[in-house]
């Protein structure tokens, strides 16, 4: 729900903290191969969400093949959610020989411009004004073999937001939710929505519980 509501709100919720922030993600859904229902809970939160991107122009892509395609889209649509139903797809299409697909989606991670020219103008990526997150589901024992030597390096692991999708129950006839309940919270969210553009501000007791952490990390990766 945060990586969906936070991509719908990038641009115009900002923190005055003296650094750019946005509410964008690169979120992992990460859990066994069979025991968590990983895809049903993100295709269901999009599914939630859908009536409400579409006011604040989020397009919703279910997958990529180069660099070239996602500048495209990125294009046409401002504000891009990559999802995927397996990660290691979008990992495997970083792999391709000459691909530049991951420098691309690595750099977007915070900032909104990006260009590779190249020799052969049919090739050349230009991207302005672009905001991409990304959420995608994957399984722990993927997650740790998946990974190149280059998506290491650039530090793609890095950027993403990890959460566990362990089962706390099993259920085996989930009911459907309630479709007024469903409506009051997407009424409580276009309300909220619609304050925007926002810029909040950070308590004090804020500022020193972060800085006293913050002073506390050790020196090291």
């Amino acid at each position: 729900s945060l990586t969906v509501l936070g991509a719908m709100c990038s641009g115009d919720l900002t923190l005055n903290v003296g650094l750019e922030v946005d509410p964008r993600l690169y979120t992992v859904l990460l859990g066994g191969s069979y025991d968590v229902k990983k895809s049903t809970a993100m295709r269901r939160t999009i599914e939630f969400f859908e009536p409400l991107g579409v006011s604040r122009s989020l397009h919703v892509m279910y997958g990529v093949g180069s660099a070239e395609g996602l500048g495209r889209c990125l294009s046409k649509w401002a504000k891009v959610l990559l999802a995927y139903d397996e990660l290691r797809t979008f990992v495997d299409k970083t792999k391709v020989q000459t691909s530049v697909l991951l420098p691309l989606t690595a750099s977007l991670y915070e900032q909104h411009h990006w260009e590779n020219v190249t020799k052969g103008a049919e090739h050349d990526v230009s991207v302005r004004n672009a905001r991409l997150s990304m959420l995608g589901c994957c399984t722990t024992d993927t997650y740790e073999q998946m990974w190149t030597s280059e998506a290491v390096a650039i530090g793609f692991p890095n950027r993403l937001f990890i959460v566990g999708a362990d089962r706390k129950a099993k259920v085996a006839w989930p009911q459907a939710p309630s479709p007024t309940k469903l409506a009051s919270i997407r009424a409580e969210l276009a309300q909220q929505l619609g304050k925007l553009p926002l810029r909040l501000e950070i308590t004090g007791d804020a500022k020193a519980a972060w800085e006293n952490l913050y002073c506390a990390f050790p020196s090291s990766e």
